[in-house]
């Protein structure tokens, strides 16, 4: 259960901004239960804010593998594009990054997952314009 406190702790450094403090107490769930999903999807959504996004998809990732069920429901849509690249559904991936896009047309995050997709399909012009639409 002392996971969970750290995941609290560390959801509460993240609500005000402290996300490097938050990102240890993340880390410290981890480290008592590397299984714990909300505590894999904290540690993504704080690296998602730094803009360090392999490391956000990462996390997310591995919130996707221990629940991807809650991953598909989540609000964050993120979790449901990890989810369909993992089954192998890319295209259905590359329309909701792209409805995604255009809600958040300056989340990094969104053009990086794009450009993986065009790559994994072989639109390699495609996901290089995606990656450097990722690094503006």
């Amino acid at each position: 259960m002392k996971h969970r406190f750290f995941n609290i702790k560390g959801s509460r450094y993240l609500k005000a901004g402290k996300i490097e403090l938050a990102i240890k107490y993340f880390h410290k769930s981890l480290a008592l239960n590397s299984n714990y999903f909300e505590a894999n999807y904290n540690l993504g959504f704080s690296y998602h804010q730094l803009g360090q996004l392999d490391l956000a998809v990462r996390s997310y990732k591995k919130a996707v593998l221990i629940n991807s069920t809650f991953a598909i429901k989540h609000n964050n849509k993120t979790l449901s594009v990890i989810h369909l690249f993992m089954e192998g559904l890319i295209p259905d991936a590359i329309d909701t990054l792209t409805q995604l896009i255009q809600q958040n047309p300056k989340d990094a995050l969104l053009y990086n997952m794009l450009g993986g997709c065009y790559t994994r399909t072989n639109q390699i012009d495609k996901a290089i314009q995606s990656y450097k639409l990722a690094l503006k």
